[in-house]
């Protein structure tokens, strides 16, 4: 029976820490399922999903990236996830969004509330300040239920309130 885990690493960025952690995963037999990894100005965020095989068992691999962790300079938070393999996220439709602006606090929060009032699934947020302009990236998952008019009118909401430009942009999707 398979285990999953998600892994978490926060630390002080430098070249290495990718190749160790995956390391010790490869050295356990672990599937990398899904990853994120980003730089977070001098600091580096990586959150990983794994299978394990039936060997070694979840408390071995955690003794493994604590080690890895301490030689590499940054925090491990190994969670188990259980037997159950991780869902992919909800049906619907696939968008972008995009917000520039001048930046102010509440920006992340507000497009976040409102997407959420209409049972949108954010499943990526991206934010940099690049001099005075602010830009935040997200993919989300638009419900079925939601027509085009209710999220340009939700996205013309915030644009006023909060005085920034707001895109959405479907995604087209392939087929295999």
């Amino acid at each position: 029976m398979s285990q999953w885990v998600a892994l978490t690493v926060l630390g002080q960025d430098r070249a290495g820490i990718v190749a160790g952690v995956t390391k010790v995963l490869f050295e356990h037999g672990c599937n990398l399922e899904d990853s994120s990894a980003t730089r977070l100005r001098d600091s580096f965020a990586m959150i990983l999903i794994a299978e394990l095989p039936a060997e070694p068992r979840f408390d071995t691999l955690r003794s493994a990236l604590q080690a890895a962790a301490e030689e590499l300079g940054v925090s491990v938070d190994l969670r188990d996830l259980g037997s159950r393999a991780p869902q992919p996220p909800p049906a619907g439709r696939l968008f972008d969004l995009a917000v520039y602006g001048a930046d102010h606090p509440g920006i992340v929060y507000r497009v976040a509330q409102a997407l959420a009032a209409l049972d949108c699934n954010v499943t990526d947020v991206t934010t940099h300040i690049a001099g005075s302009v602010y830009l935040m990236m997200m993919e989300m998952t638009v419900p079925e239920t939601v027509s085009d008019e209710v999220l340009e009118a939700c996205m013309a909401a915030l644009r006023a309130e909060l005085a920034v430009d707001i895109t959405a942009r479907a995604v087209e999707q392939e087929t295999l």
